[in-house]
Parts: structure tokens; sequence; C-alpha cells
């Protein structure tokens, strides 16, 4: 759960960044904090993304990239 005021920040931050939708936010910024303490995630996400690990929106049924 976050504050309102949490929420106000990362939505202004998600639309300086020209994210997609707030949980493209939350994601990114998770990320960033993640690679700042030192965690090597491009080789994590790599690794995931080789073997089909990473879920997406479509995956599950919130986008439909056929008609995106």
């Amino acid at each position: 759960m976050l504050s309102d005021i949490e929420l106000k920040i990362i939505d202004a931050w998600r639309f300086d960044a020209m994210m997609p939708s707030r949980a493209a936010a939350i994601r990114a910024l998770i990320r960033k904090g993640l690679e700042t303490s030192g965690m090597d995630m491009s080789a994590i996400i790599n690794a995931a993304d080789e073997i089909g690990e990473i879920p997406r929106s479509d995956h599950i049924g919130i986008v439909d990239m056929n008609k995106a």
C-alpha cells in the first residue's frame, strides 16, 4: 500500500519518464533501486527472458498485443 503522496510522486516521475502505466513506473523504480544497491539486474533479466520467465501484461490478459 502506498500513501496518496507516494502515488503522486510516482505519477509525476511516470509522466516525466513517459512510462505507459503506473505499474511500469513502479517496476522501473524498483529495478533502478536494485541496480543502485549493486544488483546486476540486466544479467538476471536476460537469463529470465531466455527461459521465458519474465511475465508481461499480455501474458495475463491486460494488454492484447495483437490489437496494440
